[in-house]
């Protein structure tokens, strides 16, 4: 239909109607360009809270769940330190009062039961490659730190668990 109209002013050399529906039609794609980015930048604001909020949810998760093996470990120091100092006072009294759970946080001193997880919502957010819809750039810069830092504790973790089996096979008794 525009383009009947501009071929019939064009026929009519109508060059103010031809440069009318020209701007009639630049503008309309001009709109039609900005609506569109306006509803690409709303559904990345979108997506970039639904990210913020999973990633809230399972850091607030992981916390719940740490603060237990905190105070396990925290605990299990505490035993390890009472039996230290009753071995090291050499009083028999001392040392025939340390109970069998003082014998089992010895044996079990050297075993890292607190688990190292990558909350799934971090995971997922970088693998995607959506990390940049994340206006805040420290938050952005916060969340690839912790992600590596989880990644360093992880390989630690794996390395001292090759080291200790090593020093068992090396040191059998």
């Amino acid at each position: 239909m525009i383009l009947r109209r501009v071929m019939q002013h064009v026929k009519r050399q109508d060059w103010f109607a031809v440069m009318l529906d020209f701007v009639i039609v630049v503008l309309g794609v001009f709109v039609a360009t900005q609506v569109s980015n306006w509803n690409e930048a709303g559904a990345e604001r979108r997506r970039e809270r639904a990210y913020l909020q999973r990633i809230h949810d399972d850091v607030a998760s992981l916390r719940a769940s740490t603060a237990e093996a905190d105070h396990t470990a925290k605990e299990v120091s505490g035993l390890l330190n009472e039996a230290m100092g009753a071995l090291a006072s050499g009083e028999d009294a001392r040392i025939a009062n340390l109970g069998a759970h003082y014998c089992t946080a010895i044996v079990r001193s050297h075993i890292f039961a607190t688990p190292i997880v990558t909350p799934p919502a971090i995971e997922e957010v970088l693998q995607s490659g959506e990390v940049g819809i994340i206006v805040d750039q420290e938050l952005r810069t916060a969340i690839v730190r912790y992600y590596q830092e989880i990644e360093d504790m992880s390989q630690l973790r794996s390395d001292l668990q090759i080291d200790r089996r090593a020093l068992g096979r090396t040191y059998p008794n």
